[in-house]
């Protein structure tokens, strides 16, 4: 009896130990990624050997498994490519191997830490706090002219914060490049909105969560990221309602209406925001071409991966070797990858890795809608806000790697795979405590 107690808290304190590893993990994520691996590998380890029975009992790990062996056998038969693979290629295509195998174990491993809606709460705090680091360096880059490169432990860590120079002025504050910077915010915002909706009273709570709120949004447009924008514009209706969404469409229109008719020269220099990076957001939106919508850069890119897809559509090229084959098109633009994360994976693994993982991560969409906002014994104020600010965030983040493919971004790929995480947690958990 007294060997089972100890044995039962032994368990206790490792899964405990566990849980803080994930959270540090995950506050050191946004800044301060190597030391970020270190927890979140440590947490990894201590939830496998926790579940390692019943790791093949879950169907979701089970498709995982089959589809990394599959992506073995590519990556084994890629090196049959001695034409075009040189070392390096074939280090990328090692290395690309063992990411994927590490991401598909976070996603059944983090759900340890992730299952109760308390968990998630906590988890959403401290993405937040993880994420004022790149909020401050966002306004240090695009207010106060301060730029870097800022190097810590001997290059390990960079923070960018690269001048705004040239024809692009969008804000990327420690990220290298701007669509990351964007895709952080834009999968951030959700939660920022659920720490403003569930603070009730006007105290220091509710103000930082506006200023958090603004801030995050302010700087998801000045990214000038099409697909960031477009992620805050979707994830409205999932957040609020359909009406709201359509009010605030209504709201932008009429002032986008009067800055045409009336004479306000939103393009002053004297103004908040810096008169190119207006005319830069406006751009994007604006000078699309339909009618001549096979010239536009994005694509003819995608056009031209289906037709190095369609060469070896079956097992693919292998990790890394797309700019290389790119060349061959004879195109101005040169790309060093699809643009479209399902269009990516199939020239890396083929056609039925690409469908095999699409489907998984629409069926975790699809099922955690079902289970979160359809239920006819469920009133709209009954949906738990934390569940239904997750899902956004997630859905935001997916549908972000259909017109760009940030994922390949360490940070990046490892928060998607803990968004996932979350979502398998919501469809499992069967708790009937809606907590806000």
């Amino acid at each position: 009896m007294i060997k089972k107690i100890i044995h039962n808290y032994s368990e206790d304190s490792l899964i405990n130990f566990g849980q803080l590893s994930f959270y540090l993990g995950i506050l050191c994520l946004t800044s301060l990624l190597p030391i970020s691996i270190i927890f979140l590998l440590l947490a990894l380890s201590i939830s496998l050997f926790k579940n390692r029975k019943n790791f093949i009992n879950d169907k979701w790990n089970l498709a995982l498994l089959i589809i990394y062996i599959l992506m073995i056998i590519s990556s084994l038969n890629a090196f049959s490519i001695s034409s075009i693979l040189e070392t390096p290629n074939k280090i990328n295509i090692t290395i690309n191997a063992l990411r994927w195998l590490i991401l598909f174990l976070s996603f059944s491993s983090f759900q340890i830490y992730l299952k109760t809606t308390q968990q998630r709460i906590i988890f959403a705090r401290v993405f937040a706090i993880s994420s004022v680091p790149l909020l401050i360096s966002c306004a240090l880059q695009y207010w106060f002219k301060i730029y870097g490169p800022f190097n810590f432990l001997n290059g390990l860590i960079i923070w960018y914060n690269k001048p705004l120079v040239g024809i692009d002025q969008g804000v990327a504050g420690l990220f290298s490049n701007q669509n990351y910077t964007g895709f952080w915010l834009s999968i951030l915002w959700p939660f920022s909105a659920y720490f403003f909706l569930k603070s009730n009273k006007f105290n220091f709570t509710k103000i930082s969560s506006i200023f958090f709120l603004i801030a995050t949004i302010f700087f998801v447009f000045m990214t000038t990221s099409r697909s960031a924008i477009l992620g805050v514009l979707v994830s409205l209706p999932i957040i609020f309602s359909l009406k709201i969404f359509i009010k605030i469409l209504f709201i932008l229109f009429f002032i986008y209406l009067l800055i045409i008719l009336l004479p306000i020269d939103i393009f002053s220099t004297n103004s908040l925001i810096p008169s190119k990076t207006l005319k830069i957001i406006s751009s994007k939106f604006i000078d699309i071409n339909i009618n001549n919508f096979n010239n536009i850069i994005r694509i003819r890119i995608w056009k031209n991966s289906l037709n190095l897809i369609s060469r070896r559509p079956i097992l693919g090229f292998g990790a890394g070797i797309f700019p290389i084959l790119y060349l061959t098109m004879n195109e101005e633009y040169m790309a060093q990858h699809s643009h479209n994360i399902v269009l990516q994976i199939a020239f890396e693994y083929g056609t039925p890795i690409a469908i095999l993982l699409t489907t998984f991560a629409l069926l975790l969409i699809y099922k955690s809608w079902m289970k979160i906002f359809y239920n006819s014994k469920k009133s709209s104020f009954q949906i738990n806000l934390i569940d239904k600010c997750w899902y956004a965030s997630t859905f935001v983040a997916l549908i972000s790697q259909i017109n760009d493919v940030t994922y390949f971004e360490g940070k990046i790929s490892i928060i998607i795979w803990i968004l996932l995480a979350g979502i398998k947690c919501i469809i499992d958990d069967s708790s009937n405590k809606l907590a806000r």
